[in-house]
């Protein structure tokens, strides 16, 4: 059985995708998998610059506890020397202090953690008030 549309006799036994619906078929699997993985390398990123905020925030956090244990006549503002973690990203850990007014007794200080990935800088800042015990 046969069926004439204007010029063209197509046969009901015909059977297969012509090249131009493979090509399309193709071509929107190749963006899928393209937009997937971009997504992949994004992810990736965005882990890397996580794991790097937890470690500055980790040193931030213990230099703020080793600033507790001290005396509040010994702590003036410094800078430690640059810390580098298993990953190879060096951090530089400082803190400067600040007087209160309304109470002479008590003092601010902000921990500051800086780093560098791939040429842009970046910084975590921890405060907190210390007083005379």
């Amino acid at each position: 059985m046969s069926e004439t549309f204007g010029a063209v006799t197509w046969g009901c036994d015909m059977k297969g995708y012509t090249l131009i619906e493979l090509a399309i078929a193709i071509l929107v699997f190749a963006m899928g998998i393209i937009g997937i993985a971009q997504m992949q390398s994004k992810s990736v990123q965005a882990n890397s610059y996580s794991l790097q905020l937890t470690d500055s925030v980790n040193l931030a956090q213990n230099q703020i506890e080793k600033l507790r244990g001290y005396d509040l006549s010994a702590i003036i503002s410094s800078t430690n020397a640059p810390y580098v973690t298993s990953t190879g990203i060096a951090y530089t850990v400082s803190w400067t202090t600040e007087g209160l007014s309304l109470n002479p007794d008590t003092m601010r200080i902000t921990v500051t953690t800086s780093w560098m990935e791939k040429d842009e800088p970046h910084t975590v800042s921890l405060s907190f008030v210390k007083g005379e015990e």
